[in-house]
């Protein structure tokens, strides 16, 4: 794989295809591996989100999760600005997530015990399908998840 801000499922597959193609017997078109894939990925979503497990990543790649905390301080550094009632109400509002007793939820990768060089400069960035996802569970009130 090229040096590359950030990876999708074609970059995947051109270094499976790479991998593979000397043998015949694994080598499937990309809409196949992409069906593969996308599946798969699901699985994973759906392990972290819905059942509250921690995934543990192959080949030492640490540990994704997801984890809930209480905000030090309630000011602007510690919480998001609520766009929609600023506009409405011409003065800085932030949301307080009274739904969850105050905390915060996010996706958290650790990295202990990870065999990368440089593994501070690598990061997680949900979708904005899987940050939906999640508030949907939480404000349903359907999991509780660690609380660090």
């Amino acid at each position: 794989m090229t040096n590359t801000r950030s990876y999708t499922i074609q970059s995947f597959y051109d270094a499976y295809y790479d991998g593979i193609k000397d043998n015949p017997l694994y080598i499937i078109d990309y809409t196949t591996y992409r069906k593969i894939i996308t599946e798969y990925f699901l699985y994973i979503r759906d392990r972290i989100i819905e059942e509250g497990i921690e995934f543990k990543l192959p080949c030492r790649l640490g540990t994704v999760y997801i984890v809930k905390h209480k905000p030090k301080n309630w000011n602007g550094k510690s919480l998001r600005v609520d766009f929609q009632a600023t506009k409405e109400y011409g003065k800085t509002i932030y949301h307080l997530n009274e739904h969850s007793n105050g905390y915060k939820f996010r996706f958290f990768w650790s990295k202990k015990d990870v065999l990368l060089t440089n593994r501070s400069k690598y990061q997680l960035i949900a979708t904005r399908t899987n940050k939906r996802h999640l508030a949907q569970i939480i404000k349903t009130n359907q999991r509780d998840y660690i609380t660090v």
